[in-house]
């Protein structure tokens, strides 16, 4: 599913927009925190506006979009500046989804949309000697470039142009990988997975062969229909809004074979299939948002119920504790006077029946306020303690049982007093529990509301919803000989990894220490003969290490191994026990040691599904060159996870689920830019 402009988008678009060029800069107007709209005046053709939404689409809107009473700073910097001024060119730079306006008035001025990771509009002042950045959307700043008012304006690196790549170059490019066909078109040559794809079946060719290995001729086939790719867009064909049943899948803007058994419908330009496209998402988002929202904010309230109710809890056993150890040692410092009232009642009961002691009020003492022979209790109010057992000035009333002697009275209270000890202890325990809930649910409350739609009731850059495969469930990541490895993250995930997924021919993984999950690499489906590559089962003890204690405790090194399916047995030896999600290993195991803690992070198409992966970083470069390396440091999880949603343009819940336990510092960042703090 589309959640972004991709370069064809772009190229196309560019096009389409040629329109614009004499046009004059009218207004602009800042709807959201990530939105824009331009609007010009096209001499003897009316006015017409840009939509930006820096989340990763632009397009010309037909449908005028609800306006601010009050320009925010931004627009009003582009409205002082550009007012007027006339457009005199459209481009995109290289093939990345980068659009550049140039305008000229008083003095010339480019205003380029970055239309990835998290987005930015920036307004430059083009000169002969210098690009200077009159001001940012947002300002960033990263190791090899500053987008800030003042500083000299640099593109990111450039990628692969496959528009302007020469064959010689392509040849070259096919020599030096390791990756097979569609991930060398995808990510060498920078066309994207859906390109790739539809590249592979113009040419007939099987995408999973290795590219290296490629005669020249089949790559020269390749290189021919790239070019009539582009040479296709730039005759503007009628655009395809495409459909998986009633549901609305992509836009594109030219006719693609990969969609040939759905139904399609033509809309006039790129324009208006990708604002009926986004619009659709932005509705189904926000309401979907909203109620994610409303759940985590039940729950929340939920807890917190629930934490006060404990608060008091606490109290009240600390009370009952402290009150029942000062009732005891009462007892004990008026020892004499409680022997004596208990000697007494135990003489008078000998004699008189209790209608008689109680009416002639044989029991004549002082500190004697009441006698229950109903209960076996007398009261006495003794000097030393208040109402409540703390020590003090006032009278207290101290119950006995006469039926046991001073000592049996004293322990009866430090027995309640200890059982009020043990409570307490209980429920501090409960309270943490409970507290680290309220902070889990508060960070799913921070990334529910960061999703949740603004006032006017839309999701603005809500990230549009997909199926969810089945190994997500779990933690997981594919290897650089494509097999698939998931791993449990609790008990019960381990467990169901196991019974459920390992098969004869697959291999398990477990980190040499405790705490750690269990991690099943399964063999391709039917290819019951090769053996898992060893690149496959290393990476595998990587992924082991990575997502164990190991991370927290940060080691330099740790060690895992791997064993067959039919080692790994439920069944405990005798005499043991094993808990729920644990197994028993039996015979040899196969250790990979000295594995130093580190973790990429990057975007990867899966099955024609992108999707954000985490693990060694080996396989994530294997099938992506934008990518994070990460290993254990101070930067908080949550911190890091909130960067990658807005590079990646996923949700906070794929990221904390899938990467490493602990905080992380960067290692190393290929292909993308991320803010330095």
């Amino acid at each position: 599913m589309k959640k972004q402009n991709s370069g064809f988008d772009i190229f196309r678009l560019v096009l389409d927009m040629q329109n614009l060029v004499g046009a004059y800069f009218e207004k602009a107007y800042q709807l959201s925190s990530n939105e824009l709209v331009l609007r010009f005046n096209i001499p003897k053709g009316g006015k017409s506006e840009l939509y930006i939404n820096l989340s990763g689409y632009i397009y010309l809107t037909s449908e005028p979009k609800d306006k601010p009473n009050q320009p925010k700073t931004f627009a009003m910097v582009l409205r002082k500046h550009l007012r007027n001024a006339r457009v005199v060119g459209i481009e995109q730079y290289e093939f990345d989804r980068i659009m550049v306006i140039k305008l000229s008035k008083d003095r010339n001025y480019r205003l380029v949309m970055e239309l990835f990771g998290e987005g930015n509009a920036l307004l430059i002042e083009d000169s002969e000697s210098d690009n200077k950045i009159i001001n940012a959307h947002y300002h960033r700043s990263w190791s090899a470039r500053t987008l800030r008012p003042g500083r000299s304006y640099n593109f990111p690196p450039a990628r692969t142009n496959p528009r302007t790549t020469a064959l010689e170059d392509m040849l070259k490019i096919f020599k030096d990988t390791r990756r097979d066909l569609v991930r060398t078109l995808a990510i060498d040559l920078n066309l994207g997975g859906l390109y790739a794809e539809e590249v592979c079946k113009r040419v007939v060719m099987d995408k999973a062969l290795k590219a290296a290995s490629m005669e020249k001729s089949q790559i020269e086939s390749i290189y021919k229909t790239i070019q009539a790719l582009f040479e296709e867009v730039e005759q503007r064909p009628e655009t395809l809004i495409v459909y998986e049943d009633t549901e609305l899948i992509d836009v594109v803007p030219i006719k693609l074979n990969i969609y040939d058994t759905n139904k399609t419908e033509p809309v006039p330009n790129l324009s208006a299939g990708l604002e009926k496209y986004f619009l659709s998402f932005e509705a189904s988002a926000a309401e979907s948002v909203s109620d994610a929202v409303k759940t985590v904010m039940d729950k929340k309230a939920g807890l917190e119920r629930q934490y006060k109710q404990q608060q008091e809890a606490i109290e009240k056993f600390k009370s009952a504790s402290e009150k029942n150890r000062r009732l005891a040692d009462l007892i004990y410092q008026n020892y004499k006077l409680c022997e004596g009232v208990l000697n007494k009642i135990a003489a008078l009961r000998e004699k008189y029946d209790w209608d008689e002691i109680q009416d002639e009020e044989l029991l004549d003492i002082d500190e004697v306020t009441e006698l229950n022979p109903h209960e076996g209790s007398v009261k006495l109010q003794l000097e030393g303690s208040d109402t409540e057992g703390a020590v003090g000035e006032e009278k207290v009333k101290l119950q006995l049982d006469f039926r046991l002697n001073v000592n049996q009275n004293a322990e009866r209270y430090y027995e309640r007093a200890k059982q009020s000890k043990e409570k307490h202890a209980g429920a501090v325990a409960a309270l943490e529990s409970t507290k680290e809930a309220l902070k889990n649910i508060e960070e799913d409350l921070e990334r529910s509301l960061e999703q949740a739609p603004e006032e006017d009731g839309s999701a603005k850059g809500a990230m549009i919803r997909r199926k969810t495969l089945w190994f997500e469930r779990f933690r997981w990541f594919i290897s650089s000989d494509e097999l698939l490895t998931v791993a449990g993250h609790d008990a019960s995930s381990n467990d169901r990894v196991v019974k459920k997924y390992l098969r004869s021919g697959d291999r398990y993984v477990h980190a040499d220490l405790h705490g750690a999950p269990s991690v099943v690499v399964r063999r391709q489906e039917g290819d019951d003969d090769s053996p898992i590559p060893e690149t496959t089962l290393n990476e595998a003890c990587i992924f082991a290490v990575v997502h164990s204690k190991a991370w927290n405790s940060k080691v330099g090194a740790a060690s895992a191994y791997w064993v067959n399916a039919e080692q790994v047995s439920r069944t405990p030896g005798t005499g043991e026990f094993l808990p729920k999600g644990a197994f028993m290993v039996r015979g040899k195991r196969n250790y990979v040691t000295g594995i130093e803690l580190k973790a990429a992070v990057g975007e990867i198409e899966y099955e024609g599904t992108p999707l954000v992966m985490c693990g060694p970083e080996s396989a994530v470069n294997f099938r992506t060159n934008r990518y994070i390396t990460l290993r254990p440091g101070k930067t908080k999880k949550t911190t890091m996870a909130k960067k990658l949603k807005a590079i990646f343009q996923c949700s906070m819940d794929e990221l904390m689920k899938i990467m490493p336990p602990g905080d992380v510092d960067i290692v190393e960042a290929v292909g993308i830019e991320i803010e330095t703090d």
